[in-house]
């Protein structure tokens, strides 16, 4: 199992990497606006590279001009190192990443449309059939009981893989020259198959839920979004978000909600997941 770690890239690049990590992540997974400049990302990886880590680096979905950028990024990357990875979460830089055989293309958890919704778990928790017999009244007012019906395993199993989990897409992925996707350590667990040449990257703890067209301001209020470009996002810190009756606590970390879970999957042997991805520094837990 590999193990590899996100890094804040406005660190210098000299921070003390646990020993077992050779690769780390870096970039902004939701927010153009937050990847790192060319000057940036030049230093930090040639300091990486003399460490002997490497890189992979991670995209958002793009506008044209957010795209013209990581054009950018990934041409300051070659210039250094052999090998990059690019997590891809917007198709129109993984097709030009594809079609000019550059780096290492990867689906991202965006695209990978895997569900993270928490209240799934409510599913697996209510498994046994109720005690007490519920009556509801219809919509044309007849009274009605309500039948408890458990899951089917083909339901359990949709709600634990991804669109990304088919034969006949991973087998389409794998001739394009893209052999490795990106997923959550979603809290109803996960089921995939295993295809030759094919893996996955397992993120923990994070569970990306939504992703949000801007930040908030400080107060949380999205009637007056601030300007992404004035310097006034809150860059990385982590505000927590209470629904009632949720089974779990959400936070929000600049324009994207998260949960969090750090209980690997059971079943982690049996799938395909050659890579843990973890992250190394989180500010204002």
């Amino acid at each position: 199992m590999e193990h590899a770690c996100w890094i804040d890239y406005r660190q210098d690049g000299s921070l003390p990497l646990p020993e077992h990590v050779k690769r780390v992540y870096l970039g902004h997974e939701t927010c153009q606006e937050r990847l790192p400049s060319v000057d940036e990302l030049h230093r930090l990886s040639k300091t990486l590279k003399r460490r002997d880590v490497s890189i992979t680096l991670v995209t958002p979905f793009l506008t044209n001009e957010g795209i013209t950028r990581v054009y950018q990024l990934i041409d300051c990357l070659l210039s250094v190192l052999d090998t990059v990875e690019v997590v891809c979460s917007d198709w129109g830089l993984l097709y030009y990443l594809i079609e000019n055989g550059l780096c290492t293309p990867i689906i991202s958890r965006l695209l990978s449309s895997q569900l993270t919704d928490p209240r799934i778990i409510r599913v697996f928790q209510s498994m046994q059939p109720p005690a007490e017999v519920k009556k509801v009244q219809h919509i044309d007012g007849a009274q009605c009981v309500l039948k408890y019906t458990p899951p089917s395993s083909d339901l359990v199993s949709h709600y634990r893989s991804s669109w990304i989990d088919k034969d006949n897409v991973i087998a389409y992925l794998i001739s394009r020259g893209i052999y490795r996707c990106e997923i959550s350590n979603v809290a109803q667990g996960v089921e995939l198959r295993t295809v030759k040449g094919w893996s996955y990257s397992l993120h923990v703890p994070d569970v990306l839920v939504a992703v949000m067209r801007r930040c908030p301001d400080e107060r949380e209020d999205f009637n007056t979004p601030p300007d992404c470009l004035s310097g006034t996002c809150l860059k990385g810190i982590r505000k927590r978000w209470h629904f009632p009756n949720f089974p779990v606590e959400f936070f929000r970390c600049d324009n994207a909600l998260y949960y969090r879970r750090h209980t690997l999957p059971e079943n982690l042997t049996l799938l395909p997941v050659n890579r843990i991805v973890s992250n190394y520094k989180v500010r204002n837990e």
